[in-house]
């Protein structure tokens, strides 16, 4: 009987060993924690590593674990001035508007077109003569063109409060929370939040997203587990660049124009740039999908992280990409909350 057990335990000391060389046995979204690596997606050929940041009710918030690149959040330009953020300011059309819902940065984030077939919310193209100190984007294909449909599978589809920059309040549009302006205070994100709380803000659905400054608070909070460090702002390895800022998605309300947009500068600080600036970095992040998550590789680490099952490339079930504000508003409807607060709601 001594033998048999000695055997019996013999064999599962074995396969827990095996399993944690592979980290594959049975992994699921739930076996990540905050600190854990997952490589899903490309850009430029270049595979992405992502970093569990924080756990939330929408499960493992994810962030780009360096700066992909550097685009401007949003173009500048008179082209379109009857419809869209850029109609409710003149200085948006020649800085850039910092209101998420139209913006560039979220239309390319959540799209899966082709080389210039991006659709632009706003109908305003970030092309060359409307971005400055930086590149275009117009005709790059979506982000999400570089993930397999499986990965896209994994990256959870949510719809979640943004502050409301003062141009959309004036145009009438209604916020679905809150009851006073955002108060902008430059420092760390602690000191960033000010009322958020009470702030006017509404709800976005996508799967690909910038953090916002409570996210980003989260995050630091985490600092401990991630590096004191962690949230500066470091380009990709092999860009060999310096440390820059990067954009959030939260506007600088305060600052009544509607061009200027939260960043992270190089000292984990909340800063802000104008919309239209082409050489801030962009740090995407999503919340993993517990139920779409297959994950079939690694252990999570940096050197081996978690990879997520690949089958198939984008365009078989391509996800919807983000819609114009004016429909979506009426479609999703309003869910009262605190700016922050995350909700399943599907788009139609």
């Amino acid at each position: 009987m001594k033998k048999m057990l000695s055997l019996c335990l013999s064999a599962a000391i074995s396969l827990n060993v095996a399993a944690g060389m592979t980290g594959t046995a049975g992994a699921s979204a739930s076996d990540i924690v905050i600190g854990s690596y997952v490589q899903m997606g490309a850009y430029n050929n270049e595979p992405i590593l992502w970093r569990c940041v924080d756990i939330d009710e929408n499960g493992p918030l994810m962030l780009s674990d360096s700066i992909i690149c550097c685009k401007s959040f949003d173009a500048d330009t008179s082209a379109n001035t009857a419809t869209g953020s850029h109609s409710r300011s003149s200085q948006l059309r020649i800085y850039g508007s910092n209101y998420w819902g139209d913006s560039n940065i979220r239309s390319w984030l959540n799209s899966t077109e082709s080389t210039g077939n991006v659709k632009w919310l706003c109908g305003n193209p970030p092309s060359a003569e409307y971005v400055d100190y930086g590149d275009a984007y117009d005709q790059e294909a979506g982000f999400l063109t570089a993930f397999t449909q499986s990965e896209i599978n994994a990256v959870k589809t949510v719809s979640q409060l943004s502050l409301m920059p003062m141009p959309e309040i004036e145009a009438g549009i209604t916020p679905a929370a809150g009851t006073e302006a955002h108060t902008y205070n430059e420092g760390l994100p602690p000191e960033a939040l000010q009322n958020y709380d009470t702030a006017y803000a509404e709800y976005f659905t996508d799967k690909i997203f910038l953090l916002d400054l409570r996210q980003l608070n989260e995050a630091y909070s985490n600092r401990a587990i991630l590096g004191e460090d962690y949230l500066a702002a470091k380009p990709a390895p092999e860009s060999g660049g310096d440390n820059c800022d990067y954009w959030l998605r939260s506007p600088l309300v305060d600052k009544y124009e509607g061009q200027w947009v939260c960043t992270v500068s190089d000292g984990t600080e909340v800063s802000s740039s104008c919309a239209d600036i082409a050489y801030n970095g962009v740090r995407p992040a999503f919340y993993l999908d517990s139920a779409g998550a297959d994950i079939t590789g690694g252990n999570g680490t940096q050197s081996s992280p978690y990879t997520v099952s690949a089958a198939s490339k984008p365009g078989i079930t391509a996800p919807p990409e983000p819609e114009d504000p004016s429909g979506a508003f009426v479609k999703l409807g309003y869910v009262q909350g605190k700016a922050g607060d995350t909700v399943e709601m599907p788009l139609t």
